[in-house]
């Protein structure tokens, strides 16, 4: 990032998007077969959207589902075997919100679109249905839903869980009481 304070983003995110700008066709002509190369034009737009907007120097929802597109068109493209498992969806999301949790905090991205204390989340909603999915046939999840207002509980299963790790990065960048600066989440989980 350039050195100076900034409340809203750092312009030294638009060099970093240039730069995967730059290299994501070619990127995605090395990891695609041949035959689905016509495709490239649109994953590469949706790819390259789905780490954030450029030009207003944000993060939202609209990005997040940016990604899901391009995990359903290669899904679409019948590229994913037989052996992929619900653990690998899990494992690609968990690398994507680990690189986009750092591009928000390198660079102060500012949410996209939110709705402050009456949306669900500044960045992400996708996080927290998988999240709960992994929990949700687990007869001894670890975790009711009112153990989100314990930031300790949290942080330990954000390594295991998607919500948790969604919870944790809202303790991450917030101050104050759960209930007043997430009350949509306090909400759902008491």
């Amino acid at each position: 990032p350039l050195k100076g304070p900034r409340r809203y983003g750092n312009l030294a995110c638009r060099d970093w998007h240039t730069k995967v700008d730059s290299t994501l066709s070619n990127l995605l002509e090395a990891v695609l077969p041949e035959e689905y190369h016509s495709s490239i034009v649109e994953i590469n737009y949706y790819l390259g959207n789905s780490f954030g907007s450029s030009t207003r120097l944000d993060y939202g929802t609209g990005h997040e589902l940016s990604f899901l597109a391009v995990v359903s068109a290669i899904d679409m493209l019948g590229l994913w075997t037989s052996e992929f498992t619900g653990k690998d969806l899990l494992l690609i999301f968990d690398t994507y919100y680990n690189l986009v949790r750092k591009l928000i905090l390198t660079y102060t991205l500012e949410p996209a679109g939110s709705h402050g204390v009456w949306g669900l989340d500044d960045h992400f909603h996708i996080a927290y249905i998988f999240g709960s999915s992994e929990w949700s046939n687990d007869l001894k999840a670890p975790l009711t839903p009112r153990d989100i207002t314990n930031k300790v509980l949290v942080h330990d299963y954000a390594r295991a869980n998607l919500y948790c790790q969604a919870i944790d990065f809202i303790y991450h960048v917030k101050t104050g009481p759960f209930s007043e600066h997430s009350s949509m989440l306090y909400d759902i989980a008491t």
